[in-house]
This record gives C-alpha cells, sequence and structure tokens, in this order.
C-alpha cells in the first residue's frame, strides 16, 4: 500500500555488492542508485544539455584574445598570473552552469587556448621585443654600469625617452693646468696621460650610478638621478 502508484527500484547498495558501476561523480557507485537518478530525471523532464557550439566558439574566441592581450601588454609574470586567473574563472563558470542549469560547457578548449595564445605570444616577443631590449642594454652598457643599462632598457616601454622633470646632480671634472701641460706633449703621451684617468673616473661614476654623458678633453661630464635611470 505504501508504494502503490508509485516506481519502486530494488537494488543491492552494500558495499560488498556486484552492482557498481563508476560513474562521472564516483567510480564506485551502486547501479541502483544511476537508475534512480535516469528515473528522477526523465520524470522531472531535467536533462543535461550541451551549450550552443557557437557559444563554445565564442567563448573560445574571447579567452584567446584576453590571453592575446595580456601576454603582449604585460610583463610575463603578470600575464601568466592574468590567464591562470581566467582559466579559475572558466572552470568555476563551467561548474555554476553544470550545477545550476545542467548545461555543459567544455572548459577544456578555453583552458587550450589561454595557454597555447599566451606561450606564442610570449615566444614572439623574446624572438622580437626582448632581442631589441638586450641591444640596447649592450649599446647603453658602453657608457654606463650594467645594471644602470639594465634598467632603462627595461623600462623603455613604460615610459621611454620622453621628458621628465628630475633635480638632478651634475658633476664636472677638469685637471688642473692640463690644457698647458698638453702643448708640451705630442698626441700619444697626451693619449698615455689621460686614458687611465678617465677610465678610473668613469669606473667611480659608474659605481655610484652616475649617468656619463662625455668627455671633454681631460674634463669628465655626468649626472646623478637622471630620468634614464631607474632609480629616483
Amino acid at each position: 500500500a505504501e508504494v502503490e502508484g508509485s516506481l519502486c527500484l530494488v537494488g543491492l547498495t552494500a558495499s560488498a555488492g556486484a552492482d557498481f558501476v563508476p560513474t562521472p561523480i564516483d567510480d564506485h557507485c551502486p547501479g541502483v542508485a544511476v537508475h534512480a537518478h535516469m528515473l528522477n530525471g526523465l520524470l522531472s523532464h531535467q536533462f543535461v544539455e550541451k551549450v550552443d557550439p557557437r557559444v563554445q566558439l565564442a567563448v573560445v574566441a574571447v579567452l584567446g584574445q584576453i590571453a592575446a592581450f595580456a601576454a603582449a601588454r604585460m610583463r610575463m609574470r603578470r600575464a601568466l598570473v592574468v590567464v591562470l586567473l581566467v582559466a579559475l574563472a572558466l572552470v568555476a563558470a563551467a561548474a555554476v552552469l553544470f550545477l545550476r542549469d545542467l548545461t555543459v560547457i567544455s572548459w577544456a578548449p578555453g583552458l587550450f587556448m589561454l595557454g597555447a595564445v599566451w606561450v606564442a605570444v610570449i615566444a614572439y616577443r623574446q624572438a622580437t621585443e626582448e632581442r631589441q631590449r638586450r641591444r640596447v642594454t649592450r649599446m647603453l652598457a658602453q657608457y654606463t654600469s650594467p645594471a644602470v643599462a639594465a634598467g632603462i632598457a627595461a623600462h623603455l616601454d613604460d615610459r621611454g625617452f620622453a621628458p621628465q622633470r628630475r633635480i638632478i646632480t651634475c658633476f664636472f671634472s677638469d685637471l688642473g693646468d692640463f690644457t698647458a701641460a698638453a702643448e708640451r706633449l705630442d698626441p700619444e703621451e697626451t693619449r698615455r696621460l689621460l686614458q687611465p684617468y678617465l677610465e678610473h673616473v668613469s669606473t667611480a661614476l659608474i659605481a655610484e650610478q652616475a649617468l656619463v654623458n662625455k668627455f671633454i678633453g681631460d674634463g669628465v661630464f655626468a649626472f646623478f638621478n637622471a630620468p634614464l635611470l631607474p632609480c629616483t
């Protein structure tokens, strides 16, 4: 009497029973429970549906654009963080959509697109922009310290060589009575006298994060806290 007019499923649920099957949410689910869920879906008209392929394609395309923008406009680590956050958001959205509406959206193509586009754009940047940056670094390292040269090259995308207001300290050095002494020396002797001096002065200035601007005979012109330098 208690089950009259109702559907009754009879099966084993004991762990020692043989009627167990794997499902997407349980590797060891009783077969009668699977039948019960299927029957419940049929009676309540709740069916698992896949999202429209056009929507799936649009999602993949948008994810590819996000990855391309992040990899092209941001530094590598920041772009990677953005891509990972977007990937987590995609997985979370797919889970919510399934649990709420029983709608399945495949997140694997989206994750593949995110990773593939990020790797491709970063590889392109390494082959082009980073090569140019290394060339600029090598060029600037001839006139200032390698650390300062690398800092200048690293900030080219952010600030470039645009004018900036800075309080700088200028350095001038000049050898006393050098002009009179040079008049008595031939060019080779003058070079042997000046070269060690200019090398030592330049080394000391570069060690203090100065940018050596020029040599004027025996004079040296440099400045500190220049807008090109990465320090403030």
